[in-house]
């Protein structure tokens, strides 16, 4: 149970749609037909997040976006601690995701091709795409999500096709549906926010929030399907237990045609992922910017931003020149983030609520009336899932001193970037 959790930051290695593969593989193996309910909570959870961002995205109409009003209702403190979630989860999976697809690169296709080299490669591609606009970077990261649901996809379909051609794997009754595991599956969703910084002063909220709980719904679906098949053809303790669960049960369903595939559908969905940590780290710095908590030199266009995607690829690029995406520290600094990203979006739940009075929408006051109350206990829901795994990580220690250490430093930019411009 506690290497489910202490190792998830790996589950998610492998990029948004193919490491959340691995990690819903590891919670149906925990869980067996219990994953899909598990799922379907945190689903529930992040839907109201969803609600959270637009309304306080609605607060503000301007470039900021919900961080406007994030920092209106909780200062510097608040606006740090979503800078610094977003900084962790941006750096940490940049630099695993990449390497780990030169790893599958190298194991898969072409073995003689060194796999940091690939990894490079990956990571200036993606950066001259972002350098050229968020235009070209959209249409590139739509041709890398349509390829790795496509290979899924047909890795789904091929599953159920044979289950009636052959015996199944045998899956045992769950039993292990402690609080620590089912804490875990709040973490089949990491990321789906990344797209509530807007593009540009019209963007619309609504239709933002539209699209991410579309994004949602589709994960659910999908890999809970995938879940599903994995389950069938792979015994759930070894699904519990594997670091690469998705290969195992695409070798049982398709053999090495199978293996070919889900090698696709990881570098394709780390390009995507890749993609998708750029184009938040551009709009974020130009959203701070424009409320002048960070340098205005990072503001950018709504084209592109030059500076913040520079010093991305620059700082990556340093982590994994280094050698630390292969070190033991870079799991701790991932499972950072992502209890950041956590705590962060407890703060959405608890800002939304305090500025109910002032989201002023008629169309959505139905809504506003059903949805308010819960913004709380939903807030104090991920609260507890963030102290769970907290506590049951084998390595507590450093990671609240990774965890400390982002929210100081972005505190600390913040108040540079204030007090530099009252002089």
């Amino acid at each position: 149970m506690e290497g489910f959790v202490c190792r998830y930051s790996w589950r998610y290695g492998a990029a948004r749609l193919p490491g959340s593969s691995c990690l819903w593989g590891n919670l149906a193996g925990h869980l067996g037909p219990l994953f899909c309910l598990a799922a379907l909570g945190a689903a529930g959870l992040y839907a109201l997040s969803i609600h959270g961002y637009e309304r306080l995205a609605a607060i503000r109409t301007d470039s900021g976006g919900y961080l406007a009003a994030l920092h209106e209702w909780g200062g510097n403190a608040a606006t740090a601690l979503a800078l610094g979630s977003r900084l962790v989860l941006i750096l940490g999976l940049m630099t695993g995701i990449l390497v780990t697809a030169g790893f599958v690169f190298n194991e898969t296709f072409a073995y003689w091709f060194p796999n940091f080299a690939f990894a490079f490669l990956c990571l200036a591609a993606g950066t001259l795409v972002h350098l050229w606009g968020y235009r070209a970077a959209e249409k590139l990261q739509a041709g890398l999500l349509t390829i790795a649901l496509a290979g899924l996809t047909a890795l789904i379909a091929a599953g159920f096709w044979e289950m009636g051609a052959q015996p199944l794997a045998k899956v045992d009754p769950s039993s292990a549906a402690t609080p620590s595991v089912l804490a875990g599956a709040l973490l089949l969703f990491v990321g789906f926010d990344l797209g509530t910084h807007p593009n540009d002063q019209r963007d619309d909220s609504q239709m933002r929030s539209i699209g991410l709980l579309a994004a949602v719904g589709i994960t659910l679906l999908l890999l809970g399907l995938w879940g599903t098949v994995s389950l069938a053809y792979v015994p759930s303790d070894r699904l519990a237990g594997s670091f690469i669960p998705h290969t195992l049960a695409a070798r049982k369903i398709g053999g090495q045609a199978g293996r070919v595939l889900i090698g696709i559908v990881v570098i394709a969905g780390t390009g995507c992922a890749a993609m998708t940590l750029f184009s938040t780290a551009a709009r974020m710095a130009t959203a701070l910017a424009s409320l002048h908590l960070l340098p205005r030199f990072l503001e950018g266009s709504s084209r592109r931003n030059i500076p913040a995607v520079a010093l991305t690829a620059g700082t990556v690029a340093v982590l994994m020149a280094a050698g630390f995406a292969g070190q033991p520290e870079l799991e701790v600094f991932i499972r950072a983030g992502f209890l950041l990203w956590l705590l962060h979006l407890a703060l959405v739940h608890l800002a939304a609520y305090g500025t109910a009075q002032r989201f002023a929408s008629s169309a959505s006051g139905a809504r506003k009336r059903w949805s308010t109350p819960v913004q709380i206990p939903a807030g104090l829901f991920a609260m507890a899932g963030t102290v769970c795994l907290w506590i049951v990580d084998q390595q507590r220690g450093l990671l609240a001193v990774y965890m400390l250490a982002a929210w100081a430093g972005a505190a600390a930019i913040l108040a540079g970037v204030r007090w530099i411009g009252t002089q």
